[in-house]
């Protein structure tokens, strides 16, 4: 992500918010929040909001894209779906995440504060890793996974896609789930 993106957030709940702060605290710009359970004008956090929903809004002027902060991965997935043909997906990663080079994240991918990915592990698209969790080296995260706070997955393992890991799990090294 450029310095002072302009992005949408799709997502006006908890982690919608979150990801504003952050965005903001990073010197970007949130032009609003995509939201279909938010009537239009609604504010979400302070001075930002809710300017259309997913499925009617229409691009214009220089929103850079957007960011899918909705924490349950099948509307994430279907969300995503919806906006990437219309914007580009941002992948967000807090400047205090560890990212090997060798790592690969997803398009549309969020990786908040202090996660940990290792050399070789490859996210997929649009995943979730939440603050102190760590993808160890050769594992294969499937799309839309959510990787909650502290939660450990260690080397070779494969996460299927949509797999939702509760906060603080441990997946031990060569395992699939």
């Amino acid at each position: 992500m450029t310095k002072k993106s302009k992005i949408l957030i799709a997502g006006g709940g908890g982690l919608g918010r979150c990801i504003a702060g952050l965005l903001t605290d990073m010197g970007h710009v949130v032009a609003g929040f995509l939201d279909d359970r938010k009537p239009l004008g609604t504010e979400v956090i302070t001075g930002i909001n809710v300017v259309g929903s997913p499925d009617s809004f229409d691009p214009a002027g220089d929103i850079n894209g957007f960011i899918c902060a909705i924490g349950d991965n099948k509307a994430r997935e279907l969300t995503f779906m919806k906006l990437n043909g219309k914007l580009s997906p941002f992948t967000f990663v807090h400047p205090t995440a560890a990212i090997s080079a060798d790592a690969t994240l997803g398009p549309g991918s969020i990786i908040l504060p202090k996660a940990v990915v290792m050399p070789r592990a490859v996210l997929g698209t649009a995943c979730l890793m939440d603050a102190l969790s760590l993808v160890d080296h050769d594992s294969l995260i499937g799309d839309f996974v959510h990787v909650g706070r502290g939660v450990l997955i260690g080397s070779e393992c494969k996460i299927e896609s949509y797999t939702y890991l509760d906060d603080g799990t441990i997946v031990k090294s060569r395992t699939t789930r």
